[in-house]
């Protein structure tokens, strides 16, 4: 044992304070923070987009899986608040949560705005370069979000700074001298342009989303997400004395990528679309597309799972009556592949009567966008005199 008078002590104390480093002053411990949280920003964001998945069945928590390490060196997930300018300036500049975009990233909201559950999403090319994720509150579609090549801009759109990032904001009416039509918000980032537009004329509703955008490498995406190059499945058949036409539909939470093809004597043609066709019983029909074979013209109809059947009127008068229906019945909604006069009629009417489960039958209008929306409604007549259409 070592023994120690008082005097000793205070010279070992003294000795060891002059030793010791000059302290830290608190603004260099702020930046080494700030500067190891920048480092782990990615990874942690790309660990927030992972704990969301959605359906239309209500939400689904997938729980992000411990990779064994010491969770005490993760810093906390990211607030809204640490995403506002005011706590995301770095030497003087706003950081901007989407410069690294590159081939293969998603751009993503998270965390989802309260109230708002994903609903589907998509790719539009093996490289992942054109991306879709359509955004819902309640059963109304509201946000929808598209990376891909830049759109048409109008001469009159405002630039706006949120969270100190230039966006640039239009609203594009849906009657004339109305405000009651879309907004978006689009930026340019390289050669890819990120767009968010909302049905209804909310530019707080997108201010809120644009702020909670972040990227997420391709292969740490862990929801399902529809691609038009995939598989589809057969849905509708149409066999012909000199060929066989086919519709075939890629389908999650009743969003769907469709496409038509048709095998005769000359080979196969074929047409394909988008993934963001759906329906509501407000807009109970969707024309997914059409494929032109020589003189004749093939035409695909999607139509909301409460729908039993909708009438055309023909060039003679008549009124067809159609049953869409799906083949394999692995989906809930119903398809309709047609051809000739009916498939004729179908495209050039500007109303169609739809018929529900339940009993009701409404008017539909067709749309610019291929969807057909509820104008009138009234009283199920009871009358079977059409002849189903298969």
């Amino acid at each position: 044992m070592i023994d120690l008078e008082g005097d000793d002590i205070r010279r070992l104390i003294a000795a060891d304070r002059d030793r010791a480093p000059l302290p830290v002053e608190w603004s260099d411990v702020v930046a080494r923070s700030a500067r190891r949280a920048e480092s782990r920003r990615r990874p942690v964001l790309a660990a927030a987009a992972a704990i969301v998945a959605i359906g239309l069945a209500g939400m689904i928590v997938v729980g992000v899986r411990d990779g064994g390490g010491d969770t005490a060196d993760l810093p906390p997930a990211p607030t809204a608040a640490d995403r506002s300018p005011e706590t995301t300036v770095v030497t003087g500049t706003a950081a901007d949560p989407l410069a690294d975009l590159g081939d293969g990233d998603w751009v993503v909201p998270s965390p989802l705005p309260d109230g708002y559950r994903r609903l589907a999403a998509s790719v539009g090319s093996p490289t992942g370069r054109r991306s879709q994720i359509f955004v819902h509150a309640g059963n109304e579609r509201q946000i929808r979000l598209d990376v891909g090549e830049r759109g048409s801009v109008p001469d009159d759109a405002d630039e706006v700074l949120i969270g100190g990032v230039a966006w640039l904001r239009w609203t594009s009416s849906s009657t004339e001298g109305g405000d009651d039509g879309n907004v978006q918000l689009e930026r340019t980032l390289d050669d890819r342009t990120v767009t968010l537009r909302t049905e209804t004329a909310n530019a707080v509703v997108l201010d809120e989303f644009a702020r909670s955008l972040v990227v997420v490498p391709g292969d740490e995406i862990d929801f399902e997400y529809l691609d038009p190059d995939g598989f589809h499945t057969v849905v509708a058949t149409i066999e012909l004395d000199d060929g066989a036409a086919t519709l075939g539909v890629q389908g999650i939470d009743g969003f769907f990528c469709w496409r038509i093809g048709y095998d005769g004597a000359s080979g196969r043609t074929e047409a394909r679309g988008a993934c963001d066709n759906t329906t509501t019983p407000e807009r109970p029909l969707a024309t997914l597309g059409y494929l032109r074979v020589g003189d004749g013209t093939f035409v695909a109809v999607l139509a909301d799972p409460s729908v039993d059947r909708f009438e055309v009127e023909a060039a003679d008068g008549d009124i067809v009556s159609i049953e869409p229906r799906d083949e394999l019945g692995q989906f809930d909604h119903g398809f309709w592949l047609g051809t000739g006069g009916v498939a004729g009629s179908l495209l050039g009417s500007d109303t169609v009567t739809v018929h529900f489960d339940d009993g009701s039958v409404v008017e539909v209008q067709a749309g610019p966008a291929g969807d057909w929306a509820v104008v009138g409604r009234e009283s199920d007549s009871g009358s079977d005199d059409a002849e189903p259409e298969p």
